[in-house]
């Protein structure tokens, strides 16, 4: 199933498949079709006149039903996803980050967090 949650973000909510693997699949898809409707239509990248780079970030957040009530395990796996995105970001964009180190993640999603209420405060 796939859900439009804001901006230029989605969610795809799939049950038993390998999620890093079904992220790069749509990744490439996206880049490839996007590519495809840019050249057809002459867009071009400003200033040289190369075909126009398109590139797809993902993050991935894993859960398992046993991990909590269903809202928790929606909210952990936005919050895992929301922190693979901005680690693909980090890492040169046009890439699926997953989680490795689920204590390493929730770390850095509580990480974030404090950071949005510092300045917001």
């Amino acid at each position: 199933m796939a859900l439009h949650l804001s901006g230029e973000e989605f969610v795809l909510l799939s049950r038993g498949v390998d999620a890093r693997a079904l992220a790069d699949r749509v990744r490439q898809r996206v880049r490839a079709e996007l590519g495809a409707r840019a050249a057809k239509r002459g867009v071009v990248e400003p200033g040289t006149g190369e075909p126009l780079t398109i590139t797809a970030s993902f993050g991935v957040g894993e859960v398992k039903a046993a991990d909590g009530a269903p809202d928790h395990v929606l909210t952990l796996a936005t919050a895992m996803a929301e922190a693979m995105l901005h680690r693909a970001k980090e890492n040169g964009r046009d890439r699926v980050e997953a989680p490795e180190d689920l204590e390493a993640i929730l770390k850095r999603v509580l990480r974030m967090d404090e950071t949005a209420r510092r300045a917001i405060q």
